[in-house]
């Protein structure tokens, strides 16, 4: 059986939607000022092959890979 690898999910590995991280490397979105270090967002939900969590800062929805945040609480 095949699986489909092009679905978002509400948990991986203690990591859930609405958990709260700070980014630990700046983010780059095209066209706008680069996110800050430090700058707290909220999961929203879990990508995979690669795992990357699906972002936001309250302006904006990103995705930034799994290495690239530190969970805060």
């Amino acid at each position: 059986m095949k699986k489909s690898f092009n679905k978002t999910s509400r948990e991986h590995w203690g990591v859930k939607v609405g958990d709260e991280f700070e980014l630990s490397v700046p983010h780059t979105i095209p066209g706008q000022q680069p996110i800050p270090i430090g700058t707290k967002v909220i999961v929203e939900g879990i990508s995979h092959f690669p795992t990357m969590y699906i972002v936001s800062d309250g302006q904006n929805q990103f995705s930034v890979a799994v290495h690239s945040v530190k969970k805060i609480k």
